[in-house]
């Protein structure tokens, strides 16, 4: 008897955990799916980018100019001259072998030779320098070409005649010392060096050429690399990869531009969308400040009167000591000193419902009970009801809106706001209300402007 009841509960104990680890497994999925994929590798796109960024490239070639004339200033170009000595023993006509193999045999030993104090004074005293030992000896480099019995004297000083006149002079110390001091073959002077007429290296115009190049070559490739590592909105295709939306457009909206007929026909493609879903009031948020909300919001109200619908804008803002404002405020509503009718303001294109408070207290009166009948009333009267509420993912002000509202728009700022932010307030949106669409805001100001500088302040709508 208690086997079987041990049985038993060993087959309790393998469902339940077999459902829980489907409901986990379930969950994993749906975490999957809901998170944003990386932004693909567009080489197009990463053309115009880097191509948009054309003053910024040239910039950087200037800089890379003016270092190079820096360089120049404090390292001078430098002048090489060659003496050159043939280590061979041909006093005769006839040249034996012994003598070309002794000769090339010789060549390291004749190489210490110049660095022998010996040598380096007797130069110093035939020019009357005043320079010490190691000071020449960093100016002068002694080389032996492979396979050959020639050694190469080279002196490298700014001044060309300095140069040619130490290149000999360490030729001729050389050949005195090796002669009186060492027992072998005695070299010939086989070239006196000459004044050279050119720097040794590239030239100065060369150089500054490829400073220029090797600067903005420089500045594309960090921008290539700053493209493949960005992960911030640029297209709507980068939206629709963060956001689970309906519909997504783009608004190339900017509030120090005057409207033009594009940004009026695609917010009344989105009005009218609106209308087709039946949406009395609408959440418009965004991820973070300055993306453009309170624009959006104006540029519908706009377009649903040019429709013909009444239509109201709820704005709500933080203000560090409340409202300052001499009329009506919601407190004064939440307490039955007013109606809904003292509350709105006419503006420009509809009607207006500021909301202002400190962002410790404004919370608590949106969710007072009163706010839905100040809802309701409001639906009864206006068609759409445009809610313009601080960032959901850093504020409790729109949730506020979640029970009276019939769908959500989601705004981002094109080139500001990150895939992940977008797709976070987007979750948050859609756990209250469904979202009805999203919104890419300030797209073609961007795309238009090509040669916009790097540290030029930020383009984009800013409330």
């Amino acid at each position: 008897m208690d086997q079987a009841k041990k049985r038993s509960q060993n087959r309790r104990r393998q469902r339940a955990s077999g459902k829980l680890a489907d409901a986990l497994l379930d969950a994993f999925d749906d975490a999957l799916c809901a998170a944003p994929s990386e932004k693909p590798f567009d080489p197009l796109a990463c053309a115009r980018f880097v191509l948009s960024r054309a003053g910024a490239m040239i910039l950087c070639g200037l800089i890379c100019v003016l270092l190079t004339l820096v360089f120049y200033q404090i390292f001078p170009p430098k002048y090489e001259a060659t003496a050159k000595l043939y280590v061979l023993e041909n006093k005769d006509a006839n040249v034996q072998l012994a003598a070309l193999q002794t000769g090339a045999l010789l060549l390291p030993d004749y190489r210490e030779v110049f660095q022998t104090w010996e040598v380096h004074e007797a130069v110093r005293s035939r020019l009357d320098l005043d320079m010490t030992y190691g000071e020449m000896q960093r100016m002068l480099t002694v080389q032996s070409p492979s396979g050959s019995r020639l050694m190469y004297i080279t002196v490298r000083h700014e001044d060309p005649v300095f140069a040619a006149e130490l290149a000999n002079a360490y030729a001729q110390a050389a050949h005195t010392f090796i002669a009186e001091s060492l027992h072998g073959l005695e070299p010939d002077l086989f070239s006196s060096a000459i004044i050279p007429g050119h720097v040794s290296g590239l030239v100065l115009a060369k150089r500054i050429v490829i400073a220029f190049a090797a600067g903005m070559v420089l500045a594309a490739c960090g921008f290539v690399l700053f493209f493949c590592l960005d992960s911030r909105i640029r297209t709507e295709e980068d939206l629709a990869r963060a956001v689970d939306a309906p519909a997504v457009i783009s608004l190339p909206l900017r509030k120090d531009r005057a409207i033009g007929a594009q940004e009026k026909e695609k917010a009344c493609l989105l009005a009218a969308d609106l209308l087709v879903r039946r949406a009395g009031c609408v959440l418009v948020n965004a991820p973070h400040r300055g993306a453009g909300v309170s624009h959006v919001c104006e540029m519908l109200l706009r377009s649903l009167t040019a429709l013909h619908r009444r239509a109201l804008w709820i704005q709500v803002e933080h203000r560090p000591f409340g409202d300052c404002s001499s009329g009506k405020t919601l407190s004064d509503y939440l307490e039955e000193r007013c109606g809904w009718e003292d509350l709105v303001q006419p503006c420009e294109g509809g009607w207006r419902l500021p909301i202002r408070g400190t962002e410790d207290d404004l919370p608590s009166q949106l969710f007072h009970p009163r706010m839905e009948k100040l809802m309701e009333e409001l639906r009864n009267v206006y068609d759409v009801i445009l809610v313009d509420a601080p960032p959901v993912t850093g504020h409790a002000d729109a949730c506020a809106f979640f029970a009276c509202c019939d769908g959500a728009v989601l705004t981002v700022a094109c080139g500001q706001t990150r895939l992940k932010d977008a797709a976070a307030c987007a979750g948050r949106l859609s756990a209250g209300v469904p979202l009805l669409g999203a919104v890419l805001n300030d797209a073609a100001a961007r795309e238009t402007n090509a040669f916009r500088l790097l540290f030029s302040p930020k383009a984009g709508a800013t409330l």
